[in-house]
């Protein structure tokens, strides 16, 4: 990822998940690249994954507030790749609302 090699984490990240599938980070670094790779439904997809994980699981999602967070922003960005503004504000103000303190939801509300 750091060198610009999108397709290539890309892949790296889906062969971890596949030995791995319950290593929650794997979905929203996946989702990163995803994101770099204009990838938009893939990686709502990641995202959603890990969110309704975390909802279910850990009910809720403040027990990893840092990896929501960004499965939240990161989902966010995916829909406005896909032109969904509705469904991206929402996923701003939930970031917001799990960790209000951060600024990175207001700046993809501007």
């Amino acid at each position: 990822m750091k060198r610009g090699l999108y397709r290539t984490a890309n892949k790296h990240y889906s062969d971890a998940l596949d030995q791995s599938k319950d290593m929650l980070c794997l979905y929203t670094n996946r989702a990163l690249a995803r994101l770099k790779l204009e990838m938009w439904i893939d990686a709502v997809d990641d995202c959603t994954r890990v969110l309704e994980y975390c909802e279910v699981f850990d009910h809720g999602f403040t027990k990893e507030a840092d990896l929501c967070y960004k499965a939240f922003i990161r989902r966010a960005q995916a829909h406005s790749g896909l032109r969904d503004f509705d469904e991206a504000m929402k996923d701003c103000e939930n970031a917001a609302i799990l960790m209000p303190k951060e600024t990175d939801p207001m700046k993809l509300k501007n």
